[in-house]
């Protein structure tokens, strides 16, 4: 164990003094970042559903006996860092050097719709390039917020249309006389804002709304060239010509969560609180509720009769939408009273924060924990040891899911173990690293499972293009030692992914290899994938490394042909 973390702490060490030093930049320029689709298309924009490709280019302009490491961030809207590799490499030798990873699920580290900024860093001996790219991630659905479905006789003046941002470069609002929305109304495109006006005096007669007519609306998401990327169902509406004497206004006083959001997968149970504050009685009023979009299984539900200053409260179950983390609910009355803007209430429900600290974790998921925190090869080493006790002092007693969530925090630390003797006795060994010096936080950020690894080789002697499928840990540390003798072995989980291998030939003349897909072909599964070839002459043969989803059976390669670059 002291020998594991000596190393750590020296691999700490080196990265904290690399980023010490004082860089300048004489030989090493960036020559391009990009975003890229599945198909390697460059764009700007993408769903919250897709895969990307990021990819870096620089240029090296005197040759060194050092390789050029690469450092790839991606940054959430808010400006945090939501993704992080390392590993990825380069010879030094003079001219152009690039490397990129693919697959990579949006979802993985999406939170909420924005821009999103793709940074690359790219160090040879004491320099250091640092390009960046901005991209926009939106979800596929907008919510329409108000008027609400339905309404009747609204006296707004003037009348504001609001909805849930998606994330888009640009609104269109259309409003039209009829369900089809054809030949609309009325349409309006924002640069980003989540509501519009309606103009009180608009250019054309047919665009002035006539009271009492019912009138549909909805809302389209453009990217910055003004393609649909997202867009709302069409609601319904009416206006009316004087303002209301009654005395009418129920409203939702409250909405909130009867429990606390487990995971994904799990039900999600509101309680909606409604309260007649108007004078008169009310009767047969429909409550609505949906989540991310989507309507609660169990709405409408309706209230038979509510008189004044009575309140109700309504149970409500939904699901989180697949994939997010965050969703907006929104509870709306159909009823078209005095105050319709007190008629719908909203709340955003997020799962991330709970599930990371509040989860009651069974035994296998507290393993999975304790190997991501502290790695497979320190996790076999303990595998003899007994945990006998944990400082925690917010932890509740007796709750193991609640200490292992302390440990997760960094609240936590292990102070001993015990240790079974050869005639059955024990001993209590303590470890002898402060909090400062062992932080399980610290250990998150620096200990990641290996997923993509590409650059150039000679350490294969092939004529012909050389693949591989690693799934086992020793042919892994066999393979990494032979390719990189100087590098710590990164983790792979090899019951639930394997390592495919792919060396170009030296006749291919490769720039990169990317990985296309995996399909089914009869009894054995297909791994595709091309080789982009290089302008110049290449030195060394160009590798991949990627761990994917174990596959049991029969597996093969298929090279397919592409044009050159």
């Amino acid at each position: 164990m002291n020998k594991n973390n000596l190393s750590l702490f020296s691999f700490l060490f080196s990265v904290i003094f690399i980023n010490s030093v004082s860089l300048f930049c004489a030989n090493l320029t960036p020559s391009g970042i990009s975003v890229l689709d599945n198909m390697g298309t460059k764009r700007t924009n993408f769903s919250n559903t897709e895969p990307i490709v990021i990819w870096q280019k620089v240029y090296n302009s005197n040759t060194s006996s050092s390789k050029i490491y690469f450092t790839f961030y991606i940054l959430n809207p808010s400006g945090s860092i939501c993704f992080q590799h390392t590993g990825n490499a380069a010879p030094g030798t003079q001219g152009y050097s690039e490397t990129q990873i693919s697959g990579i699920n949006i979802a993985q580290f999406y939170s909420v719709p924005g821009e999103y900024t793709f940074r690359g860093k790219a160090e040879l001996d004491s320099e250091t390039v640092t390009q960046e790219i901005k991209f926009t991630v939106s979800s596929p659905n907008i919510t329409l917020i108000y008027p609400p479905y339905g309404a009747r006789n609204l006296s707004d003046n003037p009348l504001t249309f609001r909805w849930v941002s998606s994330g888009a470069s640009m609104y269109r609002i259309i409003v039209a006389d009829n369900a089809g929305m054809n030949n609309p109304a009325h349409s309006y495109t924002n640069n980003g804002e989540n509501s519009y006006t309606y103009p009180d005096n608009p250019t054309l007669p047919r665009e002035k709304l006539t009271p009492g007519e019912v009138y549909y609306w909805k809302v389209e998401g453009l990217d910055s060239v003004g393609n649909v990327i997202s867009q709302s169902l069409v609601y319904n509406f009416s206006i009316k010509s004087e303002s209301s004497n009654q005395s009418r206004n129920v409203k939702i006083s409250a909405l909130s969560l009867t429990a606390p959001v487990m995971s994904q997968k799990e039900p999600v149970n509101f309680k909606v609180s409604v309260i007649n504050e108007g004078n008169t009685s009310e009767n047969n009023i429909n409550i609505k509720l949906s989540l991310g979009g989507v309507e609660a299984n169990d709405s409408p539900k309706q209230i038979a009769i509510i008189n004044s200053g009575q309140s109700h409260e309504i149970p409500f179950t939904a699901f989180m939408p697949e994939n997010q983390e965050q969703a907006l609910a929104v509870a709306c009355i159909d009823i078209f009273d005095d105050n319709i803007s007190d008629n719908c209430k909203t709340l955003l429900v997020n799962t991330a924060s709970y599930n990371r600290q509040k989860k009651k974790l069974n035994y296998d998921e507290m393993i999975e924990i304790l190997k991501k925190r502290l790695g497979i090869g320190n996790i076999e080493d303990l595998k003899d040891y007994d945990l006998i006790s944990i400082v925690c002092p917010s932890c509740g007693e007796g709750e193991l899911s609640d200490l292992i969530s302390g440990l997760v925090s960094g609240e936590s630390q292990v102070s001993g173990v015990l240790v079974e003797g050869d005639e059955g006795t024990t001993k209590k060994i303590t470890n002898n690293f402060s909090k400062e010096e062992f932080n399980l936080t610290d250990l998150n950020m620096k200990i990641e499972f290996f997923t993509e690894l590409s650059g150039f080789t000679s350490v294969f002697e092939n004529k012909d293009s050389y693949t591989l499928v690693i799934k086992d840990r020793k042919e892994w540390k066999n393979i990494w030692q032979k390719m990189f003798a100087d590098k710590d072995l990164p983790e792979v989980d090899f019951s639930k992914n394997m390592v495919v291998l792919i060396v170009s030939s030296p006749k291919d003349n490769a720039d990169f290899i990317r990985l296309m897909g995996i399909r089914k072909s009869g009894e054995e599964s297909v791994i595709d994938y091309y080789i982009v070839e290089n302008p110049q002459e290449a030195m060394e043969s160009a590798y991949i490394l990627k761990s994917i989803e174990r596959i049991e059976g029969s597996i093969k390669f298929n090279k397919i042909n592409r044009n050159k670059r």
